[in-house]
């Protein structure tokens, strides 16, 4: 997540679903980091809700996904996020929930990773080809309160 106040209600939204999930951010004071960092770790909390304060230095082990709920701003964070899932040899996923006010970030991540020699999902290709600066540079197909497609 990018901010506090969305850790808190995607960590909210989580526990009344009935999964068990902490938040962490640089609101808390270090002993309350420390110990949502040992509820996890435990899996007293499978899920983790938090913010790039999570995404450096943090050294958990067995950490199956990371889901970027909110995009970051910059390829740079990109890596270090996912870099909590699949450490020390072990495989993990990460996903990442982008909309058209991500284009240039995903720009960003697709050039990433062609230079790095990686794939491209698809999606990912789509999204940072679809907008230039901001303005459409395909026209989109929509539906009519019909169902008949038009432009």
């Amino acid at each position: 997540m990018n901010t506090r106040r969305g850790c808190e209600a995607i960590r909210n939204e989580v526990r009344r679903r009935g999964i068990g999930a902490e938040a962490l951010h640089g609101d808390k004071s270090q002993h309350e980091r420390d110990w949502v960092l040992q509820q996890f770790k435990q899996g007293a909390a499978p899920v983790l809700v938090a913010t790039d304060v999570a995404s450096r230095g943090l050294d958990v082990q067995d950490v199956r996904a990371v889901v970027n709920y909110d995009a970051p701003s910059q390829a740079e964070d990109y890596v270090h996020r996912v870099g909590r899932a699949g450490r020390a040899g072990a495989s993990g996923r990460a996903y990442t929930l982008l909309t058209s006010a991500n284009a240039a970030f995903a720009r960003e991540l697709a050039a990433m990773l062609r230079r790095q020699g990686a794939r491209v999902p698809q999606e990912l290709g789509w999204l940072a080809s679809s907008t230039r600066g901001g303005e459409q540079s395909h026209r989109r197909w929509r539906s009519d309160d019909r169902g008949h497609d038009r432009r």
